[in-house]
């Protein structure tokens, strides 16, 4: 699945065609990724960036720039329906330092977690 933005692809973690995971260890990020039904990692120009698992509460990066980060992360909620992100790696959402791009970008904080809904649509800022 392509995203809008160039070189950004969203792939089920499963699929053979990612080897991330499988063939290709998972690289070095916060939280531990796995290769589970449901779960999704977002790959920028061929690299992994970021990945959610199947229930849409927890996120795991593997990079840091933090503004491609947080629109693969985006593209990973929209790929999923809605979803509400309770985990970055091991910290709670609401104190890593993704929290104010992923605000941005049309989450929505709560208790649970930050929030995406399918029909959430952000102004779109350009870094």
């Amino acid at each position: 699945r392509v995203s809008e933005e160039p070189g950004l692809v969203v792939h089920a973690a499963t699929d053979p065609a990612s080897p991330f995971g499988a063939v290709i260890p998972w690289p070095d990020g916060d939280g531990r990724p796995t290769r589970t039904a449901g779960a999704r990692v977002a790959t920028d120009n061929g690299s992994p960036i970021a990945w959610m698992d199947s229930a849409g509460r927890r996120v795991c990066v593997f990079s840091d720039d933090l503004p491609k980060v947080a629109v693969g992360v985006e593209a990973l909620a929209r790929a999923h329906g809605r979803v509400s992100v309770a985990r970055v790696g091991t910290d709670p959402i609401h104190e890593h330092a993704l929290a104010t791009q992923l605000i941005d970008l049309g989450f929505s904080s709560g208790y649970k977690g930050f929030t995406l809904s399918p029909t959430s649509r952000a102004v779109r800022r350009r870094p």
